[in-house]
């Protein structure tokens, strides 16, 4: 029986992949990602990797796909395909250029909260800091060194990790595939969305 290990989003707990895990079927562990010191790609990957007993798959949603990434290219004895499902890779580059800009407001005076995303302004220091090392790391020099099988599933509704993230990241991987189920966005396609992603799993594995 394979097994299958499911990487959540940005500080979703890996609970929530429950439903998909089941429906996928097999052996399956849901592993939430560390967040108790500041860590790198690298280092969350090194960290998953230290918790696979034998290769297994990697299923990843959002954030989670970007690690799937990152393990399969850093630890390739651990892995034997992954799942992308909905994979997110940097900030747009607009949010990048106005950082400088907005440093500058908050020197002056004005508030920095107000150009900061929720779950950003609302995190602890630790986890800014988790937030600024990863969720802006690029993921695309990792993915050039994937070899293991790999299928990327976005939603053709989604607008917080667009489909044509998911395509450009599987192209950079020999033999990967990638799936576009209309009708879903970032959220929907791990809860309503379950039963098309775990037949895509379920047919991967």
């Amino acid at each position: 029986m394979q097994r299958i290990i499911y990487l959540p989003g940005w500080l979703n707990p890996a609970s929530g992949l429950e439903a998909l895990a089941e429906f996928s079927g097999g052996d399956f562990v849901l592993l939430d990602l560390p967040t108790d010191a500041p860590r790198t790609i690298s280092e969350i990957a090194d960290w998953v990797a230290a918790h696979i007993d034998a290769p297994a798959f990697l299923a990843g949603h959002s954030f989670g796909g970007k690690v799937a990434i990152a393990v399969a290219a850093l630890h390739p004895e651990k892995v034997k395909g992954i799942f992308v499902i909905a994979g997110s890779n940097r900030g747009r580059l607009i949010f990048r250029l106005l950082r400088p800009a907005i440093k500058l407001a908050k020197r002056l005076g004005f508030k920095g909260g107000r150009f900061q995303a929720a779950d950003y302004k609302n995190s602890s220091d630790v986890m800014k800091k988790i937030m600024r090392d990863t969720l802006d790391f690029d993921i695309v020099p990792y993915a050039r060194k994937v070899r293991c099988p790999a299928t990327f599933i976005y939603g053709a509704a989604d607008t917080t990790t667009r489909p044509a993230l998911g395509r450009k990241l599987a192209a950079k991987i020999p033999g990967a595939e990638f799936f576009l189920l209309p009708g879903f966005d970032h959220n929907t396609i791990i809860s309503t969305g379950v039963y098309q992603v775990s037949a895509i799993i379920k047919k991967g594995v």
